[in-house]
């Protein structure tokens, strides 16, 4: 198994544990599967964006944040 397989794999046992602890700050992952070149998780509609993109502009206020 290559490094990129092991990492992918831990990162499907985190989504897993973390859906079915039913964190309410977190998104569910409801399958995943890989074709010969992409990795696919599909999830839970998120509305506003991922965290990714708005932290890109600094720190949060605390009223944004909440």
């Amino acid at each position: 198994m290559s490094k990129g397989q092991a990492n992918l794999m831990c990162e499907q046992r985190i989504m897993e544990m973390s859906t079915n602890a039913c964190y309410p700050f977190l998104v569910n992952m409801f399958a995943s599967f890989q074709t010969e070149l992409h990795a696919c998780f599909v999830m839970e509609y998120a509305a506003g964006g991922d965290l990714l993109t708005h932290s890109k502009g600094g720190s949060f206020t605390e009223p944004r944040a909440m």
